[in-house]
């Protein structure tokens, strides 16, 4: 999806620096559960995470939220599913809420390429373009909440 992240910037180097991209959570966002993430899988890995493995433990910290609201039991698939709607967890991406289409509303920010004071090259965010933005389609969604 993306041509320009932390997965391929490693190969691109400078050759990436100046590429645009959109994104809802880029490495140096200044949310504390993202930078939290960030300095643990730096120290851990030795390298950026990705857009994607940032997406992935969202998700998961998404879930355990859920988990614990229900005590730990996955029997009740629906109280899992109503907990997951109202989980409160430190996500990645700021305060985290659902759209009645059962997709997040969220920021987006606009990214840019450029080389860290280390000399790695990093997406880094240049502005807000999009604040609690809801898919375009949601009005149209056959399952809603």
């Amino acid at each position: 999806m993306f041509t320009v992240d932390e997965t391929t910037l490693p190969a691109l180097k400078e050759s990436a620096i100046g590429q645009w991209e959109t994104k809802f959570w880029s490495p140096d966002l200044k949310v504390p559960a993202s930078e939290k993430y960030v300095a643990y899988f730096r120290k851990k890995y030795g390298y950026t995470p990705s857009f994607y493995g940032a997406q992935s433990y969202d998700g998961m910290m998404l879930i355990d939220a859920a988990v614990r609201a229900n005590k730990g039991s996955l029997k009740d698939t629906k109280a899992v599913v109503m907990a997951m709607r109202k989980a409160k967890y430190d996500s990645i991406r700021g305060p985290f809420k659902w759209n009645v289409n059962q997709h997040p509303i969220q920021d987006f920010y606009l990214l840019r390429a450029e080389k860290r004071p280390n000399g790695d090259v990093e997406m880094r965010i240049q502005r807000k373009v999009f604040e609690d933005h809801k898919d375009s389609y949601y009005q149209e969604c056959k399952m809603p909440w």
